[in-house]
Order: structure tokens, then sequence, then C-alpha cells
């Protein structure tokens, strides 16, 4: 595998962020996520990600699958930075997005379905044209919610028996095991390799364990709400990156208690706001619990999913 080369994930970082300052009017990710992407455990750079280029040799479109693991359900991501739109780079995408999805469906099992996953903001008119003309269809809306920290949010009440605590390098595993818990039922759910979980959340450059908050039951994790600081578009905003209560401890006001407490952190270190991401569709009840904590739409996404033929 190639290693990957600066100048490219810079490059692939401004052409995304080229898309994301056009649909919502502020940049998506920073050059170290692409990166962080690129050297993941079980990446392919030469078969699951693509780059291309103009005349010039300048990087003006991007593809990559987020994990090729997972041959039943399989998500894709493209971008074509809007000085190149209509020239067709979207449909090569598309294409190469396809013919590699089903070159990683024969692992799954016969006669198995398999789906295949693009995201877009809603603002991703063209975007969502194509798809549909492709046999796409929107099986999913997402929500990104903020909340302004001034006035201060309500303090955190912890139910009886209950106490949190940040996080320690020996709660590694139990994190883990307790995330994967907590999100079995929900839509779009595939298992994450430790190996995976700890790439993209406890070696993140984004990582503090002073802002992972743990809802403890004596020694078992009951919840927890891991939160990311240094946030590409928005300096002052902290991210909620995951929120979770495990079932046994779920309905007792444990999720709420986290998001306040994730709040109250963020404000004290002089942040003045907060985010997050939610499947509106969630069965939880997550979206009314952090409306009803004071949080608001900010903007919306939308999951477009197409059912891959196989054999068998």
């Amino acid at each position: 595998m190639r290693p990957p080369e600066m100048a490219e994930y810079v490059a692939v970082a401004e052409v995304i962020n080229a898309c994301g300052l056009e649909a919502r009017g502020e940049p998506n990710l920073a050059p170290s996520d692409v990166l962080e992407s690129w050297t993941a455990p079980g990446i392919g750079l030469d078969t699951d990600t693509q780059l291309i280029v103009d005349a010039s040799d300048s990087i003006v479109a991007y593809a990559e699958f987020e994990r090729t693991d997972t041959p039943t359900q399989i998500v894709f991501d493209g971008y074509v930075t809007p000085r190149e739109r209509g020239v067709g780079l979207g449909t090569w995408i598309l294409d190469w997005a396809e013919a590699r999805a089903r070159e990683v469906a024969r692992a799954a099992p016969a006669g198995s379905p398999v789906r295949l996953l693009h995201f877009l903001w809603t603002q991703e008119t063209q975007g969502a044209q194509l798809l549909g003309s492709r046999g796409y269809d929107v099986s999913r809306h997402f929500y990104q919610l903020i909340v302004e920290l001034d006035p201060p949010p309500a303090a955190p009440i912890w139910p009886e028996g209950i106490y949190v605590r940040t996080f320690e390098p020996e709660d590694a595993r139990a994190l883990h095991a307790a995330d994967e818990e907590a999100f079995r039922d929900h839509w779009g759910f595939v298992e994450t390799p430790f190996e995976l979980y700890s790439h993209f959340t406890l070696e993140s450059e984004d990582f503090d364990p002073s802002l992972v908050f743990l809802a403890m039951d004596e020694q078992e994790i009951a919840g927890a709400s891991v939160c990311e600081v240094d946030r590409p578009e928005d300096a002052a905003k902290g991210w909620v990156g995951r929120l979770l209560v495990r079932q046994p401890w779920r309905r007792k006001g444990i999720a709420r208690a986290l998001l306040l407490e994730s709040f109250a952190a963020f404000r004290q270190r002089g942040y003045g706001r907060v985010g997050l991401g939610v499947d509106v569709e969630n069965q939880t009840g997550a979206l009314d619990l952090y409306l009803g904590a004071g949080m608001n739409v900010k903007s919306e996404a939308m999951c477009f999913e197409k059912e891959l033929a196989t054999a068998g």
C-alpha cells in the first residue's frame, strides 16, 4: 500500500471543505481527519480511494469507501469541487463506487441484500438528483443540532446509584464494549473491531480523556459521553461525538445528565456552543432529549441508499 502524502490529504481536505462551504457555509474537516481515514486499519488507499485531477495535476474530486469489511452495508463518500461540476465527475465517481462495491459484496453470504449508502446535506440538490437518477432512495434523515452556552444550561441531575467520572486508559476496552452494546439496536449498526474504534476515537487527534464522561454504576459503565474539540468549522464549538446508554440503564435520566455534564464542561473551558448529530428516526427518543435540553436544528443530511444485485 502506498504511504499517504501530505500534499494529497491536504488537497483532499480542501476539496471536501469547498463542498461544505458551498452547501452550509462552513468547512467539514481538517486535513488530519483525512489522514486519520487513510491510516485506519484495513484501509486500502489503492483500492478504496480515488483522487481525480485536472490538467494541471490539481485534485478536483475525491471518493472513498469508509469501510470494506462490512459487505452487506457499504458506505462511500464522493466530492467534486464546485468549480468542476457539470462535466461528469460525479457520474464517474458513482460508476467507480458501484463497481468497487460489487467487488466487496462478493464476500457477503449468498443471497444477502447488499446496501450501498451515501450521505448528502439537504442543500446538495445536484448530487441528490444524480443519485436519484441512478436508483438511490432517501432512507434516513439526520440533524446536526447546536446549543448556545449563554445563558448556562441546567445542571445535571444524576440518578441514585450513578456517579460520573472521566476516562482513564484502563477504561478503553470497557468503553468500546459499552459503545457496541448501546448502539447494537440502532439503525445501520455494524460491529466495529476494537482496533478500528481505538484508531478513530482513542487515538484521534481530537481525543481528550478529560472530556469523556463515564456514568458509572459501581464498577460498570452504564453510559458515556465522548466529546471532541477543535472543530474545523467553528473553534468556539465543542462536539459530542458519541452519547450512549446501555439498555439496562435507559429511561433513568442518565443520557440527559451526561449531555448536561458535557455542556457544563465545554462552557467551563470557554466554548460558546456545543453541537452533535442525531438520527431523526432514532427510536430511543434521542431527538426529543436533545431538543428538551435546549438544542436546535442547524442543518440536515440525508442518507441515500441503493440495493445492489448480487449473485446467489
